[in-house]
């Protein structure tokens, strides 16, 4: 399910069942499989459910995916860094 943050008790589940509250994290209903990093999840998403993690484009890996994502972070005006006044 997708991650409500810190709100609706989710980072209290996390902690219980994983000892962290750190995302991104994955857990796979079909294997029972979870992982924190992003590039791991990623590699078993693609080894997994696609054509392997040596198909995984560049975009998508280390260094790159990490600044470009910061980049449109900044261009949305960090909007994940504050927490909505509806929340």
């Amino acid at each position: 399910r997708p991650c409500p943050g810190a709100r609706a008790g989710f980072s209290d589940e996390l902690f219980e069942k994983t000892g962290r509250r750190t995302v991104p994290y994955l857990e796979d209903p079909n294997s029972g499989t979870g992982m924190f990093e992003s590039d791991d999840i990623i590699n078993y998403l693609y080894d997994t459910y696609g054509p392997g993690a040596g198909k995984v484009p560049f975009t998508l890996k280390g260094g790159f995916a990490t600044t470009t994502a910061t980049f449109a972070a900044m261009a949305r005006g960090m909007a994940g860094a504050r927490v909505p006044p509806n929340a």
